[in-house]
């Protein structure tokens, strides 16, 4: 008797447990469901942003004049456009207009490239106007060249927004911008960095102490002044190139000149010259100091 009492115990737990098994099936599957539309939705969204973003730099830069690349923009396919790159996503990654006459401003529905790891805007001096607030929304951006354009004013205050993400490579030169350079002080990974030949003023702060994984450093040919850091460069083994001449820098340069590892080696290269350090200056193999009071 035990035993068929107990056949029937088992038998209702196993006919309980199909029971909730096939109630919460259907609920199961409408979550799958749920959330395949959100995702679908979301990357529709993406693109939808994305081709906003790009229409918007098409007509702000007179891109029925760009060669030798041309985009259809009527086409919504973006991914199929020249010099654009996207992910399995189908998410815009990478902009590649070089040198392809771009005349105009930068748009500010460029900022809504939430993807967009690559922009290279570089050699069209048809490209004028200042860097709109909203690249501080290029959260994924890891590299960005828009040297030698026609650029104007000063860096906007929002790029301090991507601190903390991979911007690693930074070319401006040959533009026209002004003000100072703090906030790309800000970024720990930056790898290159070119600010030559700008309007640049202000000194450089101890930010730029903190930046370990700095490979290459330009910032000739501006308005820059004040003393350096005595702790600049000292966290960056792998530098191998600093270009930091016709600016106003003044003090001590030893010191600074001390961190510079792989260049007094010899196997980097660097200028200071045609600043105001202090006499007299020690100099590395091939760094040249040539102008101290």
């Amino acid at each position: 008797r035990q035993t068929d009492t107990d056949n029937r115990q088992a038998t209702v737990r196993t006919a309980t447990c199909e029971l909730r098994v096939a109630t919460g099936l259907p609920m199961l599957l409408l979550l799958l469901v749920a959330l395949t539309v959100a995702a679908v939705t979301n990357v529709a969204a993406q693109t939808d942003f994305d081709r906003r973003a790009l229409r918007a730099l098409y007509a702000a830069t007179n891109g029925d004049k760009w060669h030798p690349m041309r985009w259809s923009v009527n086409d919504t396919n973006v991914c199929a456009w020249e010099g654009i790159k996207c992910d399995e996503a189908r998410n815009v990654y990478a902009v590649t207009l070089v040198q392809n006459n771009l005349v105009g401003t930068l748009p500010r529905d460029i900022g809504l490239m939430k993807s967009l790891q690559f922009l290279y805007l570089s050699k069209n001096p048809g490209l004028s106007g200042s860097i709109p607030d909203s690249v501080g929304g290029l959260r994924a951006l890891l590299e960005v060249g828009l040297d030698s354009c026609s650029l104007v004013g000063e860096l906007p205050a929002s790029l301090s927004n991507l601190r903390g993400g991979g911007l690693r490579k930074v070319f401006l030169q040959n533009n026209q911008l002004s003000g100072g350079i703090d906030v790309l002080g800000m970024m720990e990974h930056m790898q290159y960095l070119y600010l030559s030949n700008n309007r640049f003023t202000g000194g450089i702060d101890g930010s730029y102490a903190q930046l370990m994984e700095l490979t290459q450093i330009g910032v000739d040919g501006n308005q820059l002044n004040g003393t350096l850091p005595t702790d600049l460069f000292e966290r960056a083994p792998a530098l191998q190139a600093v270009w930091m001449q016709n600016n106003y820098f003044s003090g001590d340069a030893t010191t600074v000149l001390g961190h510079l590892k792989a260049i007094s080696d010899g196997s980097g290269a660097c200028s200071l010259a045609g600043n105001k350090f202090a006499c007299p200056v020690p100099s590395p193999p091939v760094c040249q100091v040539t102008a101290c009071s």
